[in-house]
């Protein structure tokens, strides 16, 4: 009889199903198909940094300056609405992703800085920028993008999206790539994987969804804020590994992430349903959080 495994994902698949339903327990409409939708469209700026940060991963590094880089490319979008064109904003705010993402992929792949070093200080660079841009909170997004997420729908078209082009490009060459400079680095180059373009691209791309997520985000609050992307970092990392992506790099995947973003959403809410302090809240999700880590470690290696 031949063992199957389990997909990698599996553990955060079965955490989100219990944790939608135990919320759906305790608040009943939370099941209903427009709060459902509601909920999707809240959680697609974490799923889609988690899936930037995914990529990075995957390479084999970590990105700690992407909440800045969100923030950074947030209040881009946010002052250009006020003087130009809708698409010209979303446009310079897709392009300084990329642009900050290949300034980390070269420091890291080309300069040989540690990831989390080099990240850790673009951090502040994008951080100080984006307080340069918008001191304050302020701006307003234009009323036909604020109702873009508004059919009920709608917020899942980003998701199928992302799965969509992620399914795409992880069996094209690109993806194989990946993996490749992820599991391991040295082997993959002395076999011609160009590793050190394989890794820049990686971190522009983790730039680029970090801009879809602001996006995401100014439709979601309709104003810009200076500071709102930093405290999404460390969710960000924690998506990535409650869905089953190792911070070794060069197994896992965006599914998992996905899922393990939503999870992160989902377990907010059902502490809020749960009454619990607002001063243990913090105290009990990191409890969570790391039973979450542990099983999930756990179920993988039973897998392997």
């Amino acid at each position: 009889m031949v063992k199957r495994a389990l997909p990698y994902y599996a553990p955060a698949l079965l955490l989100t199903v219990l944790v939608l339903f135990l919320s759906g327990g305790l608040a009943p409409g939370l099941l209903d198909p427009f709060n459902l939708s509601r909920l999707l469209a809240s959680a697609l700026p974490m799923v889609f940094l988690a899936a930037g940060q995914t990529l990075v991963v995957l390479s084999g590094g970590i990105d700690l300056s992407l909440g800045s880089l969100l923030t950074f490319t947030l209040v881009v979008m946010v002052v250009l609405f006020d003087g130009v064109a809708v698409g010209v904003g979303l446009l310079a705010g897709l392009v300084a992703g990329l642009i900050g993402g290949a300034i980390n992929g070269v420091a890291v792949a080309y300069l040989r800085l540690q990831p989390l070093v080099a990240t850790f200080a673009t951090g502040f660079l994008f951080g100080g920028l984006a307080l340069w841009v918008l001191p304050r909170p302020g701006g307003t997004v234009p009323p036909g993008l604020r109702e873009l997420l508004d059919p009920p729908w709608a917020p899942l078209i980003p998701y199928l999206l992302l799965l969509g082009v992620w399914v795409y490009l992880r069996r094209r060459p690109w993806g194989v790539l990946l993996y490749a400079t992820g599991g391991q680095a040295g082997a993959a180059y002395a076999n011609g994987v160009p590793v050190a373009r394989v890794r820049v691209l990686s971190y522009m791309g983790a730039g680029l969804l970090a801009a879809f997520g602001a996006l995401f985000l100014l439709v979601e609050t309709g104003t810009g804020d200076p500071l709102v992307g930093q405290p999404m970092l460390l969710g960000s990392i924690t998506a990535v590994v409650l869905g089953g992506t190792r911070l070794s790099g060069g197994t896992g995947g965006l599914e998992g992430s996905i899922l393990g973003a939503l999870l992160l959403v989902l377990f907010r809410n059902l502490v809020f349903f749960l009454g619990v302090p607002s001063d243990l809240q913090v105290l009990a999700e990191g409890l969570v959080v790391l039973l979450a880590l542990a099983t999930s470690g756990y179920v993988l290696r039973r897998g392997a």
